[in-house]
């Protein structure tokens, strides 16, 4: 639905505020084309509806209505808004203020403190605002480059699914899809090579898909369909008929590009009791289907799930490697981008299993599985703060960031615990920030407003992790106790071959600067980009180029160097 750029629309029962509000407008140079006028709430949906305005000043109560009901029925209408909407009351109160910056006002004027030049910029705010946010909305749901949906809209339309599945018995299927042999083209033909062939993908993709289906990228080489309402045998069928139409010769300058997938196909109904395992079926299929020769696909069934065994093994080594204290904490250094020194370190947990390093993700996830989320974060906060003491003696102001995607953020009794460990040890409150992801954050919207407050109040800092992945708003950000936001690193590592990021990276430091938040850039992985992060604005930087993760217990300043070492030893190898 777009919106009329010249319009703006004002809702007052008054006339003679209404009056008023013309004649300041006529005091200052607007490129307001029409200025349209509604008496009620109702009459003012209906018009908006059809045509939405530029902006809209709305009075904040009405004979059908306060400001309040309105902004509700249009988030009920309008998932992602209609405009910006600037509410004008007749006194000033800072609660009700709050209450409608969080039902998505953009902003809120009192009437007897009104002036033209504060109208026009109010205005003129709220419209710039508003069209960031709404750019960074729709970055944070589609991957720029395909159009596709990315991997958190992806993954809510599977949770969705699965749960209506599981009530209703409704069939449905999953594939994964790569693209085989994508780093050798990229290695060879150039990233722009690479980007034409996952364009040309994703366009076969919806080429060959029903409307009800849903295509995504979920990073890099990697795609993944939803097939809803579909039995197994019709999605054999249609993965064969995908495996087809994705084996392709791209045209390339003076040649072609051979293109061949390899998929993984997971049926509903099935064993798995999460969405979560229903993806390993499918992530199990794929692998199958690459280890028998790539260029074809590969359904899980019954003798695949010997496959899992390796997972059953480390959900049972946990226990004990926790007990035993045989996990390890790595710590990455954070620069101020003003000083390049480093400011704070962020805390990482690593597990070697057989030879082999565990993902962070894929123990948080067994952690969770095994319901040992007490034991594992007693253990990490006090073996990271112990660590942080250690180092302040020689470098006072350092702090320390833990990464908490785990259920910190609405689990009062892990918030409690950290909590008491601080209150055990001489460590400032300040000095310690906790990172909650974007995506986590926004599941549980509410219990980690509450639980961010509370950490809030005891003096922790609070950081948004990976943001540009999920779909929060600024409006709500405004709302939480939070000191910084971490933008994504593929928002970096990314930049020379993607034109957007710079325009998303600069709109994310532009509102986040508004809010009063500091912004950290990730990835920094070459001068280039610690260059490039400090014209953007941000206030500080991680990545391999200022220290990788280092599993350590020498003085800080021999961590320090030891980070840099293993940091350029990482991007030689790249």
């Amino acid at each position: 639905m777009s919106s009329n750029s010249k319009t703006l629309f004002i809702v007052e029962d008054n006339p003679a505020d209404t009056l008023h509000y013309l004649r300041l407008l006529d005091e200052v140079k607007h490129d307001f084309k029409t200025i349209e006028t509604s008496t009620t709430l109702a009459d003012a949906c209906e018009r908006m509806s059809q045509q939405p305005p530029l902006c809209c000043l709305l009075d904040y109560n009405l004979p059908d209505g306060s400001a309040l009901s309105f902004l509700e029925l249009l988030k009920t209408k309008f998932e992602n808004g209609l405009c910006p909407i600037i509410v004008i009351t007749g006194q000033e109160d800072t609660e009700t203020a709050v209450k409608l910056m969080q039902h998505g006002a953009q902003d809120y004027l009192v009437k007897q403190k009104l002036d033209a030049e504060q109208l026009l910029r109010v205005i003129q705010h709220s419209i710039q605002t508003w069209q960031l946010q709404r750019q960074l909305n729709h970055l944070a749901l589609y991957d720029p480059l395909t159009s596709l949906v990315n991997r958190t809209l992806f993954i809510d339309r599977l949770i969705q699914m699965f749960e209506a599945g599981k009530r209703n018995l409704r069939p449905f299927a999953l594939l994964y899809i790569d693209i085989d042999y994508f780093k050798a083209v990229n290695d060879n033909y150039g990233h722009e090579a690479g980007d034409c062939m996952l364009k040309s993908m994703a366009e076969q993709l919806l080429a060959n898909m029903r409307s009800t289906d849903t295509a995504a990228r979920l990073g890099g080489d990697e795609f993944s369909v939803l097939l809803p309402d579909i039995s197994e045998a019709k999605a054999h069928h249609f993965s064969h008929k995908l495996v087809q139409a994705l084996t392709l010769d791209l045209p390339w300058k003076d040649g072609f590009i051979s293109i061949a997938p390899s998929i993984g196909l997971a049926c509903y109904p099935s064993r798995a009791d999460s969405y979560q395992e229903f993806m390993r079926e499918a992530d199990f299929a794929l692998y199958r289907a690459k280890n028998n020769g790539r260029g074809q696909y590969s359904a899980f069934n019954k003798a695949m799930e010997t496959e899992t065994r390796q997972l059953t093994q480390l959900s049972s080594a946990l226990p004990k490697v926790l007990l035993n204290q045989r996990l390890q904490i790595a710590y990455q250094p954070i620069i101020d981008v003003s000083t390049l020194a480093v400011d704070s370190i962020e805390a990482l947990v690593r597990w070697k299993f057989k030879q082999n390093w565990i993902s962070p993700e894929k123990i948080i996830e067994l952690v969770l599985e095994r319901r040992l989320s007490e034991s594992f974060h007693q253990w990490l906060f006090e073996n990271t703060i112990q660590q942080l003491s250690d180092w302040q003696r020689s470098a006072p102001d350092l702090s320390l960031a833990l990464n908490l995607p785990a259920n910190i953020c609405h689990d009062a009794k892990l918030l409690n615990q950290l909590l008491s460990v601080l209150k055990d040890t001489s460590i400032d409150p300040q000095k310690i920030t906790v990172e909650v992801t974007e995506t986590h954050m926004m599941q549980y919207p509410d219990e980690t407003k509450l639980r961010l407050k509370t950490l809030a109040d005891f003096g922790v800092q609070i950081s948004i992790d990976d943001f540009g992945t999920g779909y929060s708003s600024m409006q709500y950000l405004a709302s939480l106790p939070c000191d910084t936001l971490k933008i994504d690193r593929q928002f970096f590592m990314d930049l020379n071959t993607n034109e957007r990021n710079a325009q998303i990276i600069e709109a994310i430091t532009a509102l986040s600067h508004r809010l009063g938040l500091k912004v950290i850039a990730e990835g920094i992985e070459t001068a280039e980009l610690l260059q490039a992060a400090t014209e953007f604005g941000c206030d500080y930087a991680q990545g391999y180029w200022l220290g990788a993760p280092v599993i350590t217990q020498q003085e800080f300043s021999a961590f320090c160097v030891e980070s840099k070492r293993q940091g350029d030893r990482l991007i030689a190898k790249v």
